[in-house]
């Protein structure tokens, strides 16, 4: 099986953004004022594995994570990348992943903003 080294966009849309996409609405507004903290700090903390199999996991337990039927793809060919380099990304480079994911998750919102006007 071939491996790719991986772009942060490519960490970001294949694994960061289904997660974060498949994290509970319970979880998140229980911690709103402190979620993206919290994502930060256990993306991180989950990385410090030597599987990206092993980080799927601890990151899902960590954050209630229900990953959607609709991103199971993205999230194999995530599984596709080379798994040393992208667990050190996920290590050195959380905080610059977490804000590409949170500015995905506000267009997202502007997006749906816009069409709830429309109605």
């Amino acid at each position: 099986m071939e491996t790719t080294t991986p772009t942060l966009v490519q960490i970001v849309e294949l694994l960061l953004w289904p997660c974060w996409k498949g994290s509970s609405d319970s979880y998140k507004a229980k911690y709103a004022r402190t979620i993206w903290q919290q994502f930060e700090e256990k993306v991180r903390s989950a990385a410090y594995t030597a599987s990206l199999t092993k980080f799927l996991e601890s990151l899902r337990a960590k954050m209630d994570i229900e990953i959607h039927r609709d991103d199971l793809a993205l999230v194999n060919q995530a599984m596709q990348l080379e798994p040393r380099a992208t667990l050190s990304a996920l290590r050195k480079e959380t905080t610059a992943l977490v804000i590409m994911v949170r500015l995905l998750n506000e267009e997202r919102k502007a997006e749906y903003q816009a069409r709830e006007r429309l109605k």
